[in-house]
């Protein structure tokens, strides 16, 4: 029985900790939700597009190795990301 109370009380206070930090972030945020809202998505969007990117660098990479006996196709430098 102890084992139940040990890890609700770990729970409620996991929750607790959670609720306080977000009602501190929404406090102390220095742009509005729409700005923060808008910088999120424009980042996750970016994140995407370089998946993506890589994903279909892989498949031709793999694709050229398939064709080339197993040998590696000589790839481009990397582009940073921004």
């Amino acid at each position: 029985m102890s084992q139940r109370i040990e890890y609700w009380t770990w729970l409620s206070g996991f929750l607790a900790g959670g609720l306080a930090g977000a009602g501190a972030a929404l406090l102390l945020a220095p742009r509005s939700g729409r700005d923060t809202r808008g910088r999120v998505g424009r980042k996750l969007r970016r994140a995407a597009r370089v998946a993506r990117e890589l994903r279909d660098r892989e498949l031709v990479d793999q694709s050229a190795l398939a064709g080339n006996g197993g040998r590696a196709a000589p790839r481009e430098p990397a582009q940073p990301v921004e």
